[in-house]
């Protein structure tokens, strides 16, 4: 009798006994194998198909959760604060993309030639209208027609930041870019990343040449004031979605000279298509502008001029 209870103690304790574990469903199947019980085979191997489901959508739902957390601590090399992990999403990649712009000298110290290029173009437009001076000429419609140039300028100026600053961000990941697609993150939100990053800069840098640059051409007509800074800021976003969307289809992984992927293939397309865009958009808008001008000088207004050319503006 008293090896019959130590034999029961050890058939217990090699046993599992615990019936919500997977342990004792398996164990049922290997039983129900032998014992050729189909029904307890088909219930115990749905609760293990079941648990094993459950655990994965737990497992996926918890690393969207909190492996980036992780993953964006160790890249940008600082643990996060309160902010969570909803604002870690939102601004690491931004966080981590200025940080490297910020400590790479070949980088940030170009601000200070992109400067100097805005504050010469900037004083040439102050000069301009000094050089038409004369006593009666209409200045005011000179610098109507010459914010109407400035449009294509300001958009040279844009594509060469943009070529420059836009362009080369993916292939400047280089051998760091398998971390993004290690991740849980979505390339569209890695590229849209890549896209505030550089594109709340450029936009804003738009605006403000768009606005100062008509100040210093004293535009007298709110029109064509409100047309030419609007006309730099579409031509900023447009510059800004394709030398990204170029530099995502032609990148270039195989140097650190950021010099020589503007000088690639996709950079010269990119620089050919840009000039295009921007010469398309100054021959839409040529007939309002030619309109209106014409008009403040007494000639014939004609508003069908608008019509087309405002259907053109709105699709690019």
């Amino acid at each position: 009798e008293a090896f019959y209870d130590a034999m029961q103690y050890i058939a217990y304790l090699n046993a599992p006994v615990a019936k919500f574990l997977p342990s004792w469903w398996i164990s049922e199947c290997l039983s129900s194998l032998v014992n050729l019980n189909i029904k307890v085979l088909l219930n115990n191997a749905l609760m293990i198909f079941t648990a094993a489901g459950a655990m994965y959508e737990l497992l996926h739902f918890l690393s969207g959760k909190m492996y980036f957390t992780a993953l964006a601590n160790i890249y940008a090399g600082r643990k996060s604060g309160k902010s969570g992990v909803r604002g870690i999403k939102r601004l690491g990649l931004i966080a981590k993309d200025l940080k490297i712009f910020f400590r790479d000298t070949k980088q940030w110290s170009q601000l200070l030639l992109v400067t100097a290029l805005i504050l010469v173009y900037l004083f040439s437009l102050y000069r301009v209208p000094l050089s038409f001076g004369g006593k009666g000429y209409p200045v005011k419609y000179i610098t109507n027609f010459l914010a109407f140039l400035n449009v294509g300028a300001a958009g040279f100026i844009l594509a060469a930041l943009a070529l420059r600053f836009v362009f080369p961000q993916v292939s400047l990941e280089r051998k760091t870019l398998w971390l993004v697609y290690g991740s849980p993150l979505p390339l569209g939100k890695f590229i849209a990343a890549k896209m505030v990053y550089t594109g709340l800069p450029m936009i804003a840098l738009a605006l403000g040449v768009g606005i100062v640059s008509n100040i210093v051409l004293q535009v007298s007509s709110p029109e064509v004031f409100v047309l030419t800074a609007a006309s730099i800021v579409v031509i900023a976003a447009g510059l800004l979605c394709l030398a990204m969307g170029l530099g995502c289809i032609y990148p270039r992984f195989d140097t650190e000279n950021v010099a020589q992927i503007e000088t690639s293939y996709g950079g010269l397309l990119f620089t050919l298509s840009s000039l295009f865009y921007i010469g398309l958009i100054l021959a839409i808008e040529l007939w309002p502008v030619q309109s209106f001008i014409r008009k403040q000088m007494g000639g014939r207004y004609e508003p069908q001029y608008f019509i087309f050319p405002a259907v053109d503006f709105l699709l690019l």
